[in-house]
């Protein structure tokens, strides 16, 4: 039985049914499509190129990949992303979860993108002013995690850098 699924679904015909769902669509990839490039490109870069090569480089661009994953707003403090994920998980069951605080040290540096300094102490508010009004440099980096205690998963809120909390403002976070 499995030689027959393996000669069913040969090179050939795996690269027919790809070729028939890009044909004429240069601009925007299917889910299914999307979905199989980032889960393959996420376990193995050599893979993925492979695959690239092997189907005339049809499946999308390593950098178009990256533009996907650049999606979620990486600013300090909490995003919409994680609390509209768990929202869809639930399926109408309650679901208990915990909420996980871990520190991390970073390293520190001061960074400018053209319109913001990084690398300050951020509590969820970008600063936009003249570098000497900033807060010190972050030297930590605090991340809020809710894991799931009647199911299977677990997921990032939100983080904040920090140079050092007391145990009241690490309270006043939440």
């Amino acid at each position: 039985m499995i030689s027959h699924i393996q000669q069913e679904l040969s090179p050939e015909t795996l690269q027919e049914l790809v070729l028939k769902e890009l044909k004429n669509k240069c601009d925007k990839y299917s889910a299914e499509i999307r979905k199989f490039a980032l889960t393959l490109q996420f376990y193995s870069d050599k893979a993925y190129n492979y695959v690239r090569k092997a189907f005339k480089n049809l499946p999308p661009h390593p950098s178009t990949l990256r533009k996907w994953y650049s999606v979620v707003d990486g600013n300090a403090g909490f995003t919409k992303e994680p609390f509209e994920a768990i929202k869809r998980t639930q399926d109408g069951k309650e679901v208990i979860w915990n909420l996980v605080l871990d520190e991390m040290s970073i390293r520190q540096l001061v960074e400018w993108n053209g319109k913001n300094y990084y690398g300050f102490v951020n509590l969820g508010t970008n600063c936009t002013k003249e570098k000497s009004d900033y807060p010190p440099q972050a030297g930590n980096a605090i991340v809020i995690i809710a894991v799931a205690l009647n199911s299977n998963w677990k997921v990032p809120l939100g983080h904040f850098l920090i140079d050092s909390l007391n145990s009241k403002e690490r309270a006043n976070l939440l």
